[in-house]
C-alpha cells in the first residue's frame, strides 16, 4: 500500500528531525513549511497536497 508522510517543518511540538525519522517508515515523505496543525494554519495548502498525492494513486 502507497504511504506518504507529511512532515510539518516549523512544528514545535514534535521536532521536525523526529517526524523525519518517523517518516522514514513510510513510501516518501513530503516537507510542508508549516507549525504542528496546518490543517488549522495552512488548510489550502495541506488540501492541494492531499489532493496532489492521491491523484498520484488513482
Amino acid at each position: 500500500m502507497p504511504s506518504t508522510a507529511v512532515v510539518c517543518a516549523e512544528d514545535r511540538a514534535t521536532p521536525p528531525a523526529v517526524q523525519r525519522a518517523q517518516a522514514a517508515r513510510a513510501g516518501r515523505s513530503v516537507e510542508v513549511p508549516t507549525g504542528h496543525h496546518p490543517m488549522l494554519s495552512h488548510p489550502d495548502l495541506l488540501a492541494g497536497l492531499l489532493r496532489k498525492i492521491a491523484a498520484e494513486h488513482a
